[in-house]
Order: C-alpha cells, then structure tokens, then sequence
C-alpha cells in the first residue's frame, strides 16, 4: 500500500493544464490504477485548505472532491469516520478544519475554543454534541493561588516560590513590584 500525499490528490482533482498537465496525468493513473492506497487525516486536512485557500473552490466543490474520494474502494482514508462527519458538518455550514476538530474529539467531555462566534458559535447552532464551548478563566493557576503558606513548628511563612514570581513578573498600571530604581519594567503583556 502506498499513501498519498496532497500535491497527489491536489493534481488528481484540480486540472489547472499547461506546465503541471504532466503531473495531473500521472496523479491520475496512480489514484485510477485501483492498487490499495492510503490516505492520511492530515493529508485530507491540507487538501481542504489547499483546495479552498490556494485554488479558491467554495465549500460545495470541496464536498464532491471528498465524496469522490470516499467513494474510491481501494483508498483507505484515516480515520473515516471522523472524516465523513467533518464532511457532513462542512455541509452544514462548519469551517472544515473546526468540523474535523470536534469529529476527532467525539469521546472528549467538550472541545475548548476562543473562536466564540465561529467554531463555538456554529456548533451550538447545530446542537453538535459534544458541545464546543470557551476555556473557563478560572481554570487559569494565579499567582496569588500559589502563594499558600507552608507551616513549620507553628511558624506560617509564605511559599518562596510564590514570593519570587511575585516580585519578577508582577507589575500593574506604570509601576512594578520588587526592585525596580524607580523605574517601571521595559515591557508589559497587555491585559
């Protein structure tokens, strides 16, 4: 078994002619010949952007390059399943690679996005189970959590740890902690 790669199925199924005529041809008969051939989830992922973002189909023209492929018996596409499902979801409206995402991550409690009014926002439309939903800001470990006390024969002291994260990193609006000579740090992350 060989497995292809995306310049591959790109070539088989976009004819663009003239200087990759040549290429196109021999795609053809390496995918029409019928030996076994197998095809990466990644490699599927890459030809949906590459079909999409380089050659500009729209998501319906993408769909029956899928359906084409999947209809090949003697071409073994990684995870399947998944892959169909993602195409459904394209069907729907999805982005392919959020759709891809959230059908290899079915056994998961929810997949985790920022994208709130894409990725989120078009799976909470379709009641896509499981639900996608935003990372929860309270998950995020803060400083002050991590300055718990440690107790040695009844003396409470601060963890030195926590001490030192405090006085490098800290900083707040034109001023910082620690040692500074009076000056505020060189650079903040935005809040």
């Amino acid at each position: 078994m060989s497995a292809l790669e995306t310049n591959i199925l790109a070539r088989y199924d976009v004819r663009a002619g003239g200087p990759a005529r040549a290429e196109e041809q021999v795609a053809s008969a390496t995918v029409e010949r019928g030996a076994q051939l197998f095809v990466a989830k990644t490699v599927v992922l890459e030809l949906e952007w590459v079909l999409r973002g380089v050659y500009g189909h729209p998501p319906e023209d993408v769909c029956r390059v899928f359906e084409r492929l999947l209809a090949l018996l003697h071409v073994d596409i990684e995870d399947r399943a998944e892959v169909e499902a993602a195409l459904a979801n394209l069907h729907k409206g999805l982005d392919f690679a959020d759709a891809l995402h959230h059908a290899s991550s079915r056994a998961c409690e929810s997949p985790l996005s920022f994208d709130a009014r894409g990725f989120a926002g078009k799976a909470r439309r379709l009641a896509m189970t499981p639900p996608v939903r935003g990372p929860s800001w309270s998950a995020l470990h803060s400083m002050t959590s991590s300055a718990r006390s440690s107790s040695a024969c009844g003396i409470t002291k601060p963890s030195v740890l926590a001490v030192l994260r405090l006085m490098t990193s800290s900083n707040f609006v034109g001023c910082s902690t620690g040692s500074s000579c009076g000056r505020a740090p060189a650079s903040t992350r935005p809040a």
